[in-house]
């Protein structure tokens, strides 16, 4: 929970880190404590989210979003609390309309509240169906890698 949280920040920051990051299932009370924890330190806090959409998390004091926008589960309809479906945040942003107001109003939040968001576009890459690692750099992995 949150106490844990908290803890856990303060510890981590006490031996020398310097940013913290939440994952998909964290609640909005863990991302609170981890934020004012880390931020009375100056430290920065980033998320792989999912149960906490990217409003919560920008309202709260989140400093960067991982991923871009397909971890946002901002866009599903009747979204419970702290609960992350994330087959159903990926379907509702594919659904989401191009130009769409509410993402457009969720960028515009952002921005004001000067939250940085990272694309992590290798990650996609094995799914283009282009050539992973150009060049013929594949053949220099172990051939447990190049399986993959």
């Amino acid at each position: 929970g949150p106490a844990d949280a908290a803890a856990s920040t303060k510890f981590w920051a006490d031996r020398g880190c310097t940013s913290f990051k939440m994952y998909m299932h964290a609640t909005r009370a863990d991302l609170a404590a981890v934020v004012q924890e880390a931020h009375q330190r100056h430290l920065k806090v980033t998320g792989h989210l999912c149960a906490i959409t990217y409003r919560e998390a920008a309202e709260t004091g989140i400093d960067n979003l991982e991923h871009g926008f397909m971890a946002s589960s901002d866009f599903v309809a009747g979204k419970a609390a702290d609960a992350c479906d994330y087959p159903a945040a990926r379907q509702a942003l594919q659904r989401l309309p191009l130009g769409s107001p509410a993402m457009t109003d969720l960028i515009k939040l952002l921005i004001s509240k000067n939250v940085a968001l990272t694309s992590t576009l290798p990650v996609f890459e094995p799914y283009t169906g282009r050539e992973v690692v150009l060049g013929g750099g594949l053949d220099a992995l172990m051939p447990e890698l190049q399986a993959r």
